[in-house]
């Protein structure tokens, strides 16, 4: 199981993967946080809203694009 602290890195490095060359604003919203994830919401300034989830389980991350 991963701390909030581990999530966080694992987040923070796939956010800086995929989204490091973006130069668009970025809204941050409240982070979500349960038992078996952790995840960060945000919006670019095309409106497009995505998830970035860490699964405390078993670490792995995935980005999820909403519209």
């Amino acid at each position: 199981m991963l701390t909030q602290k581990q999530a966080i890195s694992k987040i923070k490095k796939v956010f800086n993967e995929r989204f490091k060359h973006v130069e668009d604003t970025l809204e941050f919203y409240i982070d979500i946080e349960r038992e078996d994830i952790y995840a960060w919401h945000f919006i670019n300034r095309f409106k497009t809203t995505y998830f970035i989830i860490c699964n405390r389980k078993n670490g792995e991350v995935k980005v999820v694009e909403m519209e």
